[in-house]
């Protein structure tokens, strides 16, 4: 099988996929300040995806904390609950109702 009958064989090698001359490298200085922002990019990232899973994972157990907390209070006090849902209701409308009135 010769270069000609495989596509992926080229005869002429592809300039864009050669490496540059030697005499085109980076800088010591240059790969340095390269090299620093690579490793910084790579922390920055590691941090920023710890917070994300650790602000999930807060959350998630906030949400759970406030619905056991809801169902104890629904199950052992009804009527206080109720009491606390009108009354917020109440100053709600009071509120909305002055805040109308006002513009």
């Amino acid at each position: 099988m010769s270069a000609a009958d495989n596509p992926n064989l080229q005869a002429v090698p592809d300039p864009s996929r050669q490496l540059p001359p030697a005499d085109l490298a980076l800088p010591p200085k240059v790969a340095g300040i390269a090299d620093w922002v690579g490793r910084t990019q790579v922390r920055t990232g590691q941090f920023f995806r710890q917070a994300y899973r650790s602000a999930c994972d807060g959350s998630t157990s906030l949400a759970r904390t406030v619905s056991d907390r809801s169902q104890r209070i629904k199950e052992e006090n009804p009527v206080a609950l109720l009491a606390g849902i009108a009354g917020t209701a109440f100053a709600l409308g009071i509120a909305t109702r002055i805040w109308k009135s006002r513009r």
